[in-house]
């Protein structure tokens, strides 16, 4: 199935009670940056961390598969060759002219660079499952049910300024029916 990406900030959000939220204890590195920096730029919302559901543990991949032959991942118990299309015919940061490609298949699951831990930005092309690697404001849309979406894909591609693309799916029960697409830098 072919989904053309959706501008995620044309849909709703999610309502808070939608989301797992989680609020986070200052660190000794945090406590480090505001006695250099100032207190005064606390703020106790800094430490609530939001949370949408997951697929799946995070997975990276340093490759180009996702633009020619695909990456096979599990997508709630089946697996799916993920593919990404751009056409050269919009600015990087429009969702217009961009499809994810979903093609159910029995290949083997394409075996990742690294599993289930946060990895540095510049250390990884793609990045399936986990939470979205928000570069500026994060945004938690509801699919066509109104349920949370979940993150799908980050494409560590550079843009503009080290800047990224989120997609996130939404769901009809289990199969992938819409596609959000957000793309921010520096």
């Amino acid at each position: 199935m072919k989904l053309p990406l959706k501008d995620i900030y044309e849909t709703k959000n999610c309502k808070p009670e939608q989301l797992l939220t989680v609020k986070r204890l200052l660190t000794e590195k945090d406590c480090e940056e505001y006695e250099r920096y100032g207190w005064d730029s606390f703020r106790e919302e800094d430490l609530i961390e939001v949370f949408l559901p997951e697929l799946g543990d995070p997975i990276y991949f340093r490759n180009n598969l996702l633009y020619t032959t695909g990456i096979v991942v599990e997508i709630k118990g089946l697996r799916y060759n993920v593919q990404f299309e751009s056409s050269d015919l919009y600015q990087d940061y429009e969702a217009t002219g961009k499809s994810i490609v979903l093609t159910l298949t029995s290949e083997p699951l394409t075996k990742p660079n690294v599993v289930g831990k946060e990895s540095w930005r510049g250390g990884y092309d793609f990045k399936f499952f986990g939470q979205p690697t928000w570069v500026q404001n994060p945004h938690y849309p509801v699919d066509l049910n109104g349920n949370p979406c979940c993150h799908l894909l980050t494409i560590e591609n550079g843009w503009g300024d080290s800047g990224n693309f989120n997609i996130l799916l939404g769901f009809d029960g289990d199969v992938p029916n819409v596609a959000f697409f957000e793309a921010s830098c520096c």
